[in-house]
């Protein structure tokens, strides 16, 4: 098989087939193997350095809240994963000719909440730890007559994680995409599509399969080593809803709002972002009322530590 042809390969793997729900992720946001000045977009610029770090510690705080029957229109809200301290490690190293390759390794270090088995009634606990899937990416960066910058990507991860925790467990989720960088004077603005590729899985009356994958976000610089500014996360899910359940029918939208405050230095950049998640989403049950979807946290705070050589 060419490298050329594994993007399709695993393509055909993953749109074909079910895994289990608890494979999903809380952490819709995770840290960008080839990290930019957003917290949460990837960079569009080539790799100038020989290999690149970035340390990544979060607390998300309600990423996982699901709506079970109950006496009220709007059913019972159960809390499977009320918080969470996640770790994360990123590296990339340049191949040349514009193309890098990443890996990146994660870990719940503490998460509680009452876990999935309380939504019908159970009190089996929710693993306070847990390792999430390796992730690695291949990208190649190029420019457009100097007005903007690009970087197409492919990133897999892989089915090495611990299932059951909502860490990502051990399937396969692949993701195609692109990113962009321009910048015009002191203002800096970045985006990025893509496709999240993976098998259906459902998770109490929410049915996860493929999510198209929209970012958008500036920075201003407000002295040499000072950077502010937001970005926003789209990721509707293009898979049906069930319709045979309390809490039938709608759209779900994961959405998040993300603000970075970054200082620049020559070796160690530093950057604080806090965020909430958006609700966009909507059930038939809740009538006109919209929701934050599973996924996306009440609050996300954390700190990102980068170095190059």
């Amino acid at each position: 098989m060419q490298l050329a042809q594994l993007p399709l390969f695993f393509i055909l793997v993953l749109t074909t087939g079910t895994s289990a729900a608890s494979e999903l992720s809380i952490n819709t946001l995770p840290l960008p193997l080839r990290g930019g000045k957003n917290s949460g977009i990837r960079s569009a610029s080539q790799l100038e350095e020989t290999a690149h770090f970035t340390l990544r510690t979060s607390y998300l705080a309600r990423p996982l809240s699901v709506q079970s029957p109950g006496p009220s229109p709007e059913g019972n809200r159960t809390s499977v994963v009320e918080g969470a301290f996640i770790a994360e490690f990123a590296d990339v190293v340049l191949l040349g000719k514009g193309w890098d390759i990443g890996a990146g390794f994660s870990s719940h270090i503490y998460q509680w909440g009452q876990g999935p088995s309380a939504i019908e009634g159970g009190d089996a606990p929710l693993p306070s730890f847990a390792m999430g899937p390796p992730r690695v990416e291949l990208g190649w960066g190029g420019s457009h007559k100097n007005y903007f910058r690009y970087r197409p990507y492919f990133s897999l991860n892989l089915p090495l994680g611990s299932p059951g925790t909502f860490s990502g467990g051990d399937t396969f989720l692949a993701e195609l995409g692109s990113s962009f960088v321009g910048q015009h004077n002191w203002l800096e603005w970045s985006a990025q599509a893509g496709l999240l590729l993976r098998s259906t899985s459902k998770f109490s009356a929410t049915v996860w399969g493929p999510q198209l994958l929209f970012a958008a976000g500036i920075m201003a610089r407000l002295s040499t080593k000072i950077l502010i500014g937001p970005e926003l996360h789209l990721q509707p899910l293009l898979s049906s809803q069930s319709s045979d359940d309390h809490l039938r029918g709608g759209q779900i939208f994961p959405a998040e709002f993300v603000g970075t405050l970054r200082y620049e230095n020559s070796w160690i950049p530093v950057s604080l972002f806090a965020g909430t998640g958006i609700p966009l989403s909507k059930r038939a049950s809740t009538q006109s009322r919209f929701v934050r979807a599973p996924g996306s946290p009440l609050f996300r705070l954390g700190v990102d530590v980068e170095a190059h050589f």
